[in-house]
């Protein structure tokens, strides 16, 4: 029988919005990190807080991670304007001191 070890996951507040951290699993081999924003924000100022968060989430907890946001009525905030692009993928590489990878940012 195959068990699984799970963990809770984080809640923070921070100015205009909300994260929720959900780690890596058994079944799930990447976390979730969700931005969720009270208020309107300039696409450019999303997509800059994505990767900031990507940053501190990354030097927390170095497995990949998946970064998503949206609106308080849980409406996807699409960062380049287009259905394709709503979240942002990064990972640490540990050859490289420091360096966090972003997709397509």
């Amino acid at each position: 029988m195959t068990q699984w070890i799970s963990f809770d996951e984080i809640k923070e507040n921070r100015d205009g919005y909300f994260i929720r951290y959900i780690p890596a699993s058994g079944r799930l081999r990447f976390a979730s990190l969700q931005l969720i924003f009270t208020e309107e924000k300039e696409l450019q100022i999303i997509k800059r807080l994505m990767i900031l968060e990507a940053k501190q989430w990354i030097a927390r907890y170095p497995i990949p991670l998946m970064v998503t946001s949206s609106d308080i009525k849980d409406d996807v905030i699409y960062v380049n304007g287009t259905s394709h692009e709503s979240h942002l993928i990064a990972w640490y590489d540990p050859n490289k001191i420091k360096r966090l990878n972003i997709g397509n940012y």
